[in-house]
């Protein structure tokens, strides 16, 4: 859980020495705290915590010869994803993951690594599904194939429990607007996001019962070419 603050600082380890104060630790929390390059002048962590007179803890930064492994920048990447919980810290570290991916030397790796990080999120919730699709992301990213990625990588099981949530939000939306205007408007951001998933490759596998339901409310105009009536969960 402590490996998220290393990485956005570049730092590969920390070494405690005995008769470390409590300033010193605060220092520490201080900067960890921080993004890259928000440290003032300093440039790094280590030049912050010897401005502080931390003389107790000694920083090891990370080598960029092992960053162009790409399995290390894997884990970092899924480590930092695993932290975000919501949007924002979602987008941020994005970015941060994305800053990693760049110091791959080929496009071979850069292109695992991310295939890495759809597969992750291939397997959210589908709430977080939603909101990662809904939110306009940092340019690096939209330009990116992450979000087309996610889709490639959904599991028909994931995209039968997606379905099924969005018939749910569908009448959550006709429940709770107060006006007409509000439904056609939330129901235009739920199309969009139904229209996204559904070109996932497990489409043609989901029960033909799923896709009749959204027919008939309107939020698909056609059921997928390839379903066939009859399939029912699990076949």
């Amino acid at each position: 859980d402590f490996r998220p603050f290393l990485i956005q600082q570049e730092v590969q380890s920390l070494k405690f020495f005995k008769g470390l104060q409590l300033t010193e630790v605060g220092s520490l929390i201080e900067a960890l705290g921080r993004r890259k390059g928000q440290l003032g002048d300093h440039k790094n962590l280590a030049e912050w915590l010897k401005a502080e007179n931390v003389s107790r803890i000694q920083v090891e930064e990370v080598e960029f010869v092992e960053l162009k492994k790409g399995e290390v920048v894997v884990q970092q990447v899924l480590s930092l994803l695993e932290q975000s919980t919501d949007v924002p810290s979602l987008a941020s570290s994005l970015e941060e993951s994305y800053r990693l991916v760049d110091q791959l030397p080929d496009d071979t790796s850069k292109k695992e690594v991310q295939k890495k990080m759809a597969q992750h999120f291939s397997t959210l919730p589908p709430y977080q599904l939603r909101e990662l699709f809904d939110t306009k992301l940092p340019e690096r990213i939209e330009q990116s194939s992450l979000k087309e990625d996610v889709v490639k990588e959904m599991s028909r099981e994931k995209l039968e429990e997606t379905l099924e949530e969005v018939n749910k939000w569908y009448q959550q939306i006709k429940e709770e607007s107060k006006s007409e205007f509000e439904v056609v408007e939330k129901l235009s951001g739920l199309k969009s996001f139904l229209g996204k998933v559904l070109h996932s490759p497990a489409s043609k596998t989901v029960p033909f019962a799923l896709y009749e339901e959204l027919l008939n409310v309107g939020l698909i105009e056609q059921i997928p070419q390839g379903v066939k009536k009859g399939k029912t969960r699990g076949s």
